[in-house]
């Protein structure tokens, strides 16, 4: 199964973007055979209050370097 790349370049603001990037985390993931495919983002449409919910779920890794905590995002994605 094939599925075009959302352009995050033509997007026109930050939430713009943040929306265009759920949708292409949400596609890579289809396009993950299926007894493999990880569902870590859920968008929902609310048509009569015209919004949208995105919840996407990244495995992190935290280090410390010279005291500060560096939490780093690790990729699930092919």
């Amino acid at each position: 199964m094939s599925f075009p790349l959302t352009d995050l370049s033509t997007a026109n603001s930050l939430e713009e973007q943040i929306y265009r990037t759920a949708l292409e985390l949400q596609t890579r993931e289809l396009a993950v055979e299926e007894e493999n495919r990880p569902d870590n983002t859920q968008i929902v449409f609310d048509t009569e209050a015209n919004t949208v919910d995105i919840t996407v779920t990244l495995d992190t890794n935290l280090t410390v370097d010279d005291g500060n905590a560096v939490i780093s995002v690790v990729p699930y994605l092919p």
